[in-house]
């Protein structure tokens, strides 16, 4: 389930990441890599352990936070501290597949959900589109600056090298409260639903809107491992 949230980050935002970032010390992405992706793993990180990291961090996931889309994408339960990266011109990053487990001592999750969160436009640079393959399809996305797309973290994927330009790029995995991708598409479309319904000036008392709502809670409360 790829979902695209437009506009997560605002130009505010965008704005002061961009300015933190102007003047971080990047380092070689490979020191974040497991042994398989160090082979096919080539571009710069925001050295971790770094207070940066932090004031990013919670800049991105405020907005997030803010944002029913993710929620619905996500069913958020815990998140670790992102990678920042940076493809400069002939960097890239082979095909691999997230490890299922992440992280250290302070917290570990396994991870259900992958975000990438675009902290410039498409504009800025050529090639590094972010390419997906669920098994039947390959889908790649390259999203306008403030735009975040959510995917399984079971889906293999890669970045295409960089030809010009810069990419900029906030990256977090999430375990989410609803493991089943299947059970939290199920969710997804019965929220997305009940916004259509509402626009569509349905009120409370609306039969529809009721059993929407109804079904999709108590799916919920079914489903949800807190």
């Amino acid at each position: 389930m790829l979902i695209k949230l437009k506009g997560v980050l605002d130009e505010r935002t965008l704005a002061q990441i961009r300015e933190k970032l102007s003047v971080a010390h990047f380092v070689d992405g490979k020191l974040t890599a497991g042994s398989d992706a160090q082979k096919v793993k080539k571009n710069l990180e925001l050295r971790q352990n770094n207070d940066l990291v932090g004031e990013i961090h919670q800049l991105v996931l405020g907005a997030l936070k803010n944002s029913n889309e993710f929620w619905w994408a996500t069913r958020f339960k815990a998140m670790l501290p992102p990678l920042i990266a940076k493809y400069e011109p002939g960097m890239f990053y082979g095909s691999h597949l997230d490890n299922a487990v992440m992280g250290g001592d302070d917290l570990r999750i396994r991870t259900d959900v992958s975000i990438t969160v675009f902290l410039n436009g498409p504009g800025d640079y050529d090639g590094g589109e972010l390419t997906l393959d669920n098994g039947f399809e390959v889908m790649k996305v390259k999203g306008n600056a403030g735009d975040a797309v959510t995917y399984p973290s079971t889906f293999y994927h890669h970045v295409a090298p960089v030809t010009r330009g810069q990419r900029l790029v906030f990256v977090n995995w999430i375990q989410s409260a609803v493991s089943d991708v299947r059970k939290r598409k199920i969710l997804y479309d019965l929220a997305i639903l009940a916004r259509h319904l509402r626009k569509k000036g349905q009120g409370p008392e609306s039969t529809e809107l009721k059993l929407t709502e109804l079904c999709h809670q108590n799916l919920i409360r079914m489903w949800s491992q807190m």
